[in-house]
C-alpha cells in the first residue's frame, strides 16, 4: 500500500457510518475515480474469506467490514516506513537501482507520509554524498538513475550495508534482496576456494564479495543488466582469474546458470582489489627487504609530510611504518583496479577522532598527488585507523600476564587500533590473538583471560568478554583499566607547558593573522621568542594552515628559534575562519632546539586531549587559566 491508501484506511477507521466517496476525495485530495482505484487495490490484497476489506454501496458510499484488522494493516505500513533521512535516503536508492524506469518522486513522497519539499532535500543529499560516477536524470517529478553497471551494483552494496547497520556480517538479513539466491551457499562456495591460496580477506571484505558475487548470480538468472568488459580496465593476477573461475564454476553448478565471461573477469577483478597479502613477519627490516622501493619511498614521504605540518614524528614507529606500507601498496593497487573498500565505522572515526581524521585526510591527499589518484572518505578513515593505533602505543609495568583475544571483522588496521590501546597494559599481557569471524572454532584452543569484540556475538568461553568499539570509549577503557590495573592512570603532564601569563581568553580578532602576531608579541615581551618570530610561524601557515578543525589552530614555527619551549594560549570570543577550518582555540607554540622527541610527545598529548567536541567546548569556555588546566588535564 502506498500513503495515500493507508490514509484512507486510516480515515474510515475513525468513522462509525458510511462515508460517501466524494467526502473520501476531499479528505485525500484526489478524484472520486482514484478513491474507487485505491479501494479496489486494498479489496484484492487484503480481503479474507472472501469478505471484502471495505464493504462498498452505491447509495451509502463505503465502510470498513474489519476494524481490526484494518487497524493492524495500518500499524504494520507505519513501521515498515523509514523514520529519519538516513532510511528514506536508502529506501529512494534502493527504488532507483532495482528500477530500469523512471520513479515518480511525488508516489515516493505518498509512500513515505512526508512532503515534497523533504523528498527534494533527499535528492540533494543522494547527489552530494552517493552520486560518484552516476546521476539523476529528472524529467519535472520523474528521475532516472544513470550510469555504469559496474557504479550501479558498487552503489548497491553500499546501500545494503547501510541498511544492515550493526548485522552487516548476517548473510541471512540480506535474503530479502535477491530473488533465488542463498548468500551462505555463496559464502560457503567464495571461502572454500581462496582457502588454498595465499591470500587474506577481511570480514569486510569477504562480506562486500560475496554481496557482489549475489548480486552477479541473480542479475544472470534474471538475464537483465550483464556488465561490459568496457565498464572497467582488467588488471588482476593469473591467480584471481583462476579463482574467479573456480567461483564461477561451483555458482553456475549450484544454480544451473552460465555467467557472461566479462562477468567471471569482474569477479577477479573484486578478488584483486579486496586481497591483502599474509606476512609472515611484521618486522621492519623484513618489509624492507621484500617490499618494492616505491612504496617503503611512498610512505616515508607521507609519515615525512605529517611531521612536517604536524610536528608529530611517526618515523620511527616500525609499527605504523609496517602497516602503513601494507595498506599503502594495498591501496594503490586498489584504487588503480578501480576498486572501492567500504568503511563501516567512518562515521565513528570522524566524530570519536576529528583531528586525527583531519591528519589522515591531510595524508590521503598527498598520496593522491604523488600517485594522481583520488582518495574517497572512506579511504581516509582507514588511513586514520593507522595513525590512531600509533599515537595510542605506551608502556606499562606488571608481570600479570593475560591472553586477549580480538575479534573485530572490519579488518587489520581496526584491530591494530584495538591492539594499540592494549600497549599501555603491555606488562599484563603475555599474547594477543586476532580472530576473524570464520577463525572462530580455533578461539577455545588460544585459551583467552579477555575477549574483545566488536560485533555483538554469543562467545561461550570462561572468560571475560568486552564488547567494544575499535576506538575504545571512556567506558570501555575504564572495563579494561579495571581488568588490567588496581587503579587509574595517572594524568598527562603537558600543562607543564602552560603559563598563566601567556593564557588569553575572550579576544576579538577576525583574522588568524590578527590572533598570531597578538601572541607573537605576548612571546616576544616575556622573552621567550624573537622580535621577528611571528615571521617564522607566518612562513609555516604560508605551506598549509595549521587549523585541524575541532575548532582547533595550532600554529607552529618554521625554525625552532625560541629560548624555551612554551605554548601562548589564545581563546576567542568567536570562531574565525582559519585556512578551510572554523577555530576557536589557538596555541601557538614556541619551540626551542631542546629536544624533538618532547615536542613530538607533546603534540600526542594535545591530539588525545582535545578530540573530543565536549571537552574541546568545556576548555574554551574557561574563564581562568585554573580553570582552562583543570579541563585540559581531565
Amino acid at each position: 500500500m502506498n500513503g495515500r491508501q493507508v490514509e484512507l484506511l486510516k480515515f474510515l477507521s475513525k468513522q462509525i457510518d458510511w462515508t460517501k466517496g466524494n467526502v473520501l476525495a476531499n479528505h485525500l485530495g484526489v478524484s472520486v475515480r482514484t478513491v474507487r482505484n485505491d479501494i479496489q487495490m486494498i479489496n484484492t490484497h487484503f480481503s479474507k474469506e472472501q469478505k471484502e476489506l471495505i464493504t462498498s454501496s452505491k447509495q451509502n458510499g463505503y465502510m470498513l467490514s474489519e476494524k481490526q484488522f484494518a487497524n493492524i494493516l495500518i500499524q504494520q505500513q507505519y513501521s515498515l516506513v523509514p523514520s529519519n533521512a538516513d532510511e528514506r535516503i536508502t529506501y529512494i536508492l534502493k527504488k532507483l537501482l532495482y528500477s530500469s524506469e523512471t520513479i515518480n518522486l511525488f508516489d515516493v513522497a505518498d509512500e513515505l507520509f512526508v512532503s515534497e519539499s523533504t523528498i527534494e532535500k533527499d535528492i540533494q543529499r543522494i547527489k552530494l554524498q552517493y552520486l560518484i560516477d552516476l546521476e539523476l536524470e529528472r524529467q519535472d517529478n520523474q528521475v532516472l538513475l544513470l550510469g555504469n553497471e559496474k557504479s550501479k551494483r558498487s552503489l548497491l552494496v553500499r546501500v545494503l550495508l547501510n541498511e544492515a547497520k550493526g548485522n552487516i556480517f548476517d548473510t541471512v538479513l540480506y535474503s530479502k534482496f535477491f530473488n533465488k539466491v542463498n548468500l551462505q551457499d555463496i559464502k560457503e562456495i567464495l571461502l572454500k576456494i581462496i582457502h588454498p591460496y595465499e591470500i587474506h580477506l577481511t570480514d569486510m571484505a569477504i562480506m562486500n564479495i560475496v554481496l557482489h558475487l549475489a548480486i552477479i548470480t541473480d542479475k544472470t538468472i534474471l538475464n537483465e543488466h550483464p556488465i561490459s568488459i568496457s565498464e572497467f580496465s582488467v588488471q588482476y593476477d593469473e591467480e584471481d582469474f583462476m579463482m574467479a573461475n573456480e567461483i564461477s564454476d561451483a555458482i553456475s553448478q549450484l544454480y544451473d546458470i552460465a555467467f557472461p565471461q566479462p562477468e567471471i573477469n569482474y569477479m577477479a577483478l573484486l578478488i584483486a582489489s579486496k586481497k591483502t597479502l599474509h606476512y609472515k613477519s611484521r618486522l621492519r627490516n623484513e618489509i624492507e627487504k621484500n617490499t618494492n622501493i616505491f612504496y617503503l619511498n611512498l610512505t616515508k614521504q607521507l609519515l615525512t609530510s605529517i611531521y612536517e605540518k604536524f610536528l608529530i614524528d611517526f618515523r620511527k614507529d616500525d609499527e605504523l611504518f609496517v602497516g602503513l606500507c601494507m595498506h599503502i601498496k594495498e591501496l594503490h593497487n586498489r584504487v588503480n583496479r578501480g576498486g572501492t573498500l567500504r568503511n563501516p565505522i567512518l562515521e565513528e572515526t570522524k566524530k570519536t577522532f576529528p583531528l586525527i581524521y583531519e591528519m589522515a585526510k591531510f595524508v590521503g591527499n598527498q598520496f593522491g598527488k604523488l600517485v594522481n589518484q583520488e582518495l574517497s572518505e572512506d579511504e581516509f578513515g582507514l588511513i586514520a585507523l593507522h595513525l590512531c593505533a600509533s599515537l595510542e602505543r605506551t608502556a606499562s609495568n606488571n608481570t600479570n600476564k593475560k591472553k586477549v583475544a580480538i575479534i573485530c571483522p572490519t579488518g587489520f588496521a581496526s584491530s591494530q587500533l584495538i591492539k594499540a590501546k592494549l600497549q599501555k597494559y603491555a606488562d599484563y599481557i603475555e599474547e594477543i590473538g586476532f580472530f576473524s569471524l570464520n577463525e572462530m572454532e580455533q578461539l577455545p584452543l588460544f585459551k583467552p583471560d579477555l575477549v574483545l569484540t566488536t560485533i555483538d556475538m554469543e562467545i561461550n568461553i570462561p572468560c571475560r568478554i568486552l564488547l567494544v568499539s575499535p576506538f575504545i570509549t571512556d567506558n570501555q577503557e575504564k572495563q579494561l583499566s579495571d581488568f588490567f590495573l588496581d587503579k587509574s592512570e595517572n594524568m598527562k603532564e603537558s600543562k607543564k607547558y602552560f603559563k598563566e601569563s601567556l593564557f588569553f581568553n575572550h579576544l576579538d580578532f577576525s583574522t588568524p593573522d590578527q590572533v598570531i602576531e597578538f601572541l607573537c608579541k605576548q612571546l616576544y615581551k616575556q622573552h621567550y621568542v624573537p622580535v621577528d618570530y611571528v615571521h617564522y610561524i607566518k612562513k609555516r601557515e604560508a605551506i598549509s594552515p595549521t587549523s585541524f578543525g575541532n575548532l582547533l589552530a595550532l600554529p607552529h614555527p618554521s625554525d625552532k628559534v625560541a629560548s624555551q619551549t612554551i605554548i601562548s594560549v589564545g581563546i576567542l570570543e568567536k570562531p574565525i575562519q582559519w585556512g578551510m577550518q572554523q577555530v576557536q582555540l589557538i596555541l601557538l607554540f614556541a619551540l626551542a632546539n631542546d629536544g624533538k622527541e618532547l615536542h613530538d610527545h607533546l603534540f600526542r598529548d594535545l591530539i588525545s586531549l582535545l578530540e573530543k567536541p565536549s571537552k574541546m567546548k568545556n576548555i574554551i569556555r574557561a574563564n581562568y587559566f585554573t580553570q582552562f588546566l583543570e579541563e585540559l588535564s581531565k
